[in-house]
């Protein structure tokens, strides 16, 4: 009779995890999903909106492997229910939502930072339905997921709340919390609505963000194919413009050169003819085309930066480190030095640290020294910064720069061991280390 019991058990058992569907993302090559997205921000000391603004949000499937689908995901700003500004990030994507972005876009992934939410990964096994804790993101973050049930306000899209952990330190510089929910239609494999809520310590706002599914629809095999061709020139677009900003600051005296290259660039690309009329590609290259127009001003500031200080001596200084003690430039003379330029008010600032950190033993036996230089106004800002995402860089803190030093933070500039300055580097550089590397060789 025990056994009985126990196999009876072990039945009901296997009919409960049955009646549970795991949650997949269901992408197919065509599938195009269109989310309405609303973000409000609570000012401090009041309950009203401080401000509001509207965006559409696409996820394109270009295609790919069943479990490594070629994905765009595209944002677009509105105003006046007309398109103000138009980009996107293309990631290969599995069906638990663990992506990994294209190679042109692994430098620039902080400035698609609220994208990432779109996908949150799923739990691997029934087992952990209830609760999981998903694996890291792009960035190194994680989301701490509960299961709430189904919601018959939603026609039974299964709830999830979740509270994001960032083990990375950058959420915690910044004074930032960050958790939501969202509404996952098990039926269909795609999520229905996400809620998040932001919360800034240090400004006292709150930013909420509501991303409704209003429209899913799949097209034509034979319009997804061309668009697939099409995404290799784009991508050549991209590469190309790429290699021209990183040239800035290597040939600084060609830049009125390079920036009507940059433009041609696109304008190339523009200009080649397609049948896919509905393809948001083309948007995304005339607005790029756009974006770089608007960034010439400051283009043509890191090509001044560069003649400034290339070829030329660095000049010397004496500043304090995290624990108080002087230290002077004279401290590296005779060996390669990578000075890092950086304030705490810049998330890419921080988030490269990360990587130096991370990456410190990549230079091999002969590798330069590395002194990373703060130019908060606040002190003690900037030391909490540095002790949350690279405490084990050395850092000295000179305040904020004067006259012609650089303004658009992070800049990287390696010098000689006579202490001139070899190259510069911008951290959305593509193969920012290789670079560095061939520098020094």
């Amino acid at each position: 009779m025990a056994r009985i019991a126990a196999l009876w058990t072990l039945a009901l058992s296997a009919l409960a995890c049955g009646a549970q569907t795991p949650l997949r993302y269901r992408i197919e090559p065509g599938d195009r999903w269109i989310f309405a997205r609303s973000v409000s921000t609570t000012a401090p000391g009041s309950t009203a909106r401080a401000s509001l603004r509207t965006e559409q949000w696409t996820l394109w499937c270009f295609g790919g492997e069943p479990d490594a689908r070629l994905v765009l995901l595209e944002r677009i700003r509105l105003h006046s229910n007309a398109v103000s500004t138009s980009d996107g990030l293309f990631v290969t994507v599995d069906s638990l939502g663990r992506a990994t972005p294209l190679p042109e876009f692994e430098r620039s992934l902080g400035s698609f930072e609220p994208l990432l939410d779109l996908l949150p990964g799923l739990p691997a096994a029934l087992a952990d339905a209830d609760h999981w804790t998903t694996a890291a993101d792009m960035l190194g973050r994680t989301l701490d997921c509960r299961r709430v049930g189904p919601d018959p306000a939603r026609d039974g899209a299964l709830r999830v709340d979740f509270t994001r952990t960032d083990p990375t330190g950058v959420d915690a510089a910044r004074s930032i919390s960050h958790s939501g929910s969202y509404w996952f239609d098990s039926n269909t494999g795609r999520i229905v609505k996400l809620e998040t809520r932001t919360h800034d310590a240090v400004a006292g706002t709150t930013r909420r963000a509501v991303t409704r599914l209003y429209r899913a629809a799949r097209e034509y095999p034979r319009a997804t194919r061309s668009r697939f061709d099409d995404l290799t020139r784009w991508r050549a677009a991209l590469r190309l413009e790429q290699m021209l900003r990183s040239n800035l600051t290597v040939n600084p005296e060609r830049v009125e050169s390079i920036l009507k290259r940059l433009d041609r660039a696109w304008r190339d690309y523009l200009a080649t003819p397609t049948r896919d009329r509905g393809s948001p590609l083309r948007r995304l290259a005339r607005h790029r085309r756009q974006a770089l127009a608007r960034s010439a001003a400051l283009l043509r500031e890191r090509a001044a930066l560069a003649r400034n200080w290339l070829n030329r001596p660095a000049a010397d200084w004496t500043l304090q480190d995290l624990d108080g003690s002087t230290v002077t430039s004279d401290e590296f003379r005779g060996k390669f030095l990578l000075e890092v330029f950086w304030t705490s008010e810049s998330t890419s600032c921080l988030r490269t640290l990360i990587e130096l950190q991370r990456r410190a033993d990549v230079f091999a036996s002969d590798k330069p020294a590395l002194i990373c230089i703060n130019t908060d106004t606040s002190i003690d800002r900037a030391h909490a910064a540095a002790r949350k995402v690279a405490p084990g860089l050395v850092h000295v803190f000179s305040g904020p720069p004067v006259g012609g030093d650089p303004i658009a933070l992070p800049v990287l500039r390696l010098l000689s061991p006579q202490r001139s300055t070899l190259a510069i580097f911008y951290s959305d550089q593509p193969d920012l280390f290789k670079a560095i590397r061939a520098a020094i060789e």
